[in-house]
């Protein structure tokens, strides 16, 4: 580095400090943006075994040392601190970093506080981000998995017509991370839920779908149940909505005796937010029904006594 860009770095480490006096999310985070542009800028040209000096002249850690610090953030809630401490390594071509990155800036864009302005320039940040990261790292299944969770989120801001449309761009990401990654339960559970919502729309609401915005992509309850099943197999009881979305897939095939058991699971799970509360009483609603009938192993798939579309 050059003197002038020494003195420049200063300035600029110290502005950093007094981010405390800025007064909200969105400011924070395109001051850091601003300081992550101007760190690649006085980067460029520097030679390959350089950039290991400049990374550590930057952070005064390793790359490593400042991951699983972020990774502690992280389960910690700290998500913006993730932000913060990962932003600075924005630049240096780590897929590690890139996709906490994309994922600390998801979680952030789910706070109440900020603007719908920021959310999408959040959002828009966590997809540039993992797009540059699929260039590089395309056999990687938890970039696959991000790129996935991040597409779906930036088109279902815009709209549902942008949602449809790229809906089959999200089912491929989430393919390739089950076929790179089978053991990745959060990929099988997403997988899953895709499926069962695009198999749960009706030909009326396909009609309309067709009209306004162009042929929704198919699935079957089928292919949802493999991916849902998969999951609970891998980590039985590990996510509530798998085992409530396990259930009604199984009502949609005829499978009661199942229906009726991961409905009962459901009952006896921890509920964590809103969601899951509806999908908690939504499903001890449906075992009720369920307990009116003998059904018993022999009955897993006899006619069902009521509908299924409740």
């Amino acid at each position: 580095m050059s003197k002038l860009t020494v003195r420049l770095v200063n300035v600029i480490k110290l502005f950093s400090f007094h981010h405390d006096n800025l007064r909200t999310l969105g400011d924070r985070v395109i001051k850091l943006q601003f300081l992550t542009l101007f760190k690649a800028i006085t980067n460029f040209g520097l030679p390959p075994n350089g950039e290991d000096k400049v990374t550590k002249y930057w952070t005064g850690k390793s790359v490593d040392e400042i991951i699983a610090e972020a990774d502690l953030l992280f389960d910690q809630g700290k998500y913006l601190q993730v932000y913060e401490l990962l932003n600075r390594l924005k630049f240096c071509n780590n897929i590690e970093v890139q996709w906490r990155i994309g994922r600390a800036l998801f979680k952030l864009s789910h706070e109440h506080e900020i603007t719908e302005d920021i959310r999408r320039e959040m959002i828009d940040e966590a997809y540039e981000i993992i797009q540059s990261s699929l260039t590089v790292a395309e056999n990687s299944p938890i970039i696959h998995k991000w790129a996935a969770i991040i597409i779906d989120r930036k088109n279902g801001m815009k709209g549902l017509e942008h949602r449809v449309k790229n809906s089959e761009v999200v089912k491929h990401h989430l393919i390739r991370t089950c076929e790179l990654d089978p053991d990745d339960v959060t990929a099988q559970y997403l997988l899953g839920r895709w499926c069962y919502e695009m198999s749960n729309i009706t030909w009326f609401q396909r009609i309309i779908a067709k009209l306004l915005y162009g042929e929704a992509p198919r699935s079957s309850f089928e292919e949802a149940n493999k991916y849902l099943s998969r999951a609970e197999d891998l980590h039985p009881r590990f996510y509530l909505q798998n085992t409530y979305l396990l259930g009604k897939t199984c009502l949609k095939l005829g499978q009661y005796y199942r229906a009726k058991h991961y409905f009962g699971v459901v009952g006896n799970l921890p509920v964590h937010n809103e969601y899951e509360r509806h999908c908690a009483n939504d499903a001890k609603k449906l075992l009720k029904r369920l307990d009116k009938y003998s059904l018993e192993k022999n009955a897993l798939f006899y006619e069902y006594p009521f509908g299924t579309n409740e």
